[in-house]
């Protein structure tokens, strides 16, 4: 579905707990993400038909905030990708 989505100028929207679910999850000595082999599978199609358009955007519960997904899916921007985290867990979302 990620790659049939993918025209310039589009979106890829990473729902909540997408590394927390992920059975290839590798945590650093903190309890930190280390590797994310499907956060970096999405990150990779998207790379491959990114023409400068478009973002990544990565939805983060308390969980995903303690593993540090935010600033895991951040390694994105180093690529020259565009992209934001947000946080659900606040009220009122």
């Amino acid at each position: 579905m990620i790659d049939g989505a993918l025209f310039p100028g589009s979106f890829l929207f990473c729902r909540e707990n997408v590394c927390g679910i992920d059975p290839g999850l590798e945590l650093d000595s903190e309890g930190r993400v280390k590797s994310s082999p499907d956060m970096d599978r999405r990150i990779e199609i998207y790379k491959r038909f990114y023409e400068g358009y478009g973002e990544i955007l990565v939805q983060v519960n308390v969980e995903d905030t303690r593993l540090g997904v935010a600033e895991y899916g951040s390694s994105f921007r180093k690529s020259g990708l565009y992209g934001a985290c947000f946080d659900d867990t606040r009220p009122g979302w």
